[in-house]
């Protein structure tokens, strides 16, 4: 349920037809956001979450090559 109701959203935010980097530290959250792209439709682009600020100039790389309108992640993540 989780899962399709996140897919709304990003249906409802006119998202569905571009890449969704999905930043979440590995467990459920990260099922539930790879499978509300599949349901919706959108590419899933799996992104590690940043420690220090080399790896966030990759997930900035990783953010302009995607060309992605949406990331999905958590409360704590952001």
């Amino acid at each position: 349920r989780r899962a399709r109701a996140l897919a709304a959203a990003l249906i409802r935010h006119g998202v569905a037809d571009a890449p969704v980097v999905l930043l979440y530290h590995s467990g459920i959250d990260f099922l539930i956001g790879f499978f509300a792209c599949l349901y919706a439709g959108a590419p899933a682009v799996p992104a590690n979450v940043p420690r220090n600020h080399r790896r966030f100039d990759r997930l900035r790389l990783i953010l302009t090559d995607a060309g992605s309108r949406a990331v999905l992640t958590t409360d704590d993540v952001v």
